[in-house]
């Protein structure tokens, strides 16, 4: 079985993208590491 650990993804609009993927996907913003958004 094959499962991601983390994914890095190149987006133009940050705040869309968080609100996309937390939308859409159901997924929890938990904060920043370091330049990245984290969520899970």
């Amino acid at each position: 079985m094959i499962s991601l650990d983390h994914t890095i993804l190149h987006v133009r609009n940050q705040a869309a993208s968080l609100h996309f993927y937390r939308q859409i996907l159901g997924l929890q913003h938990t904060g920043r590491a370091g330049p990245f958004e984290v969520l899970r």
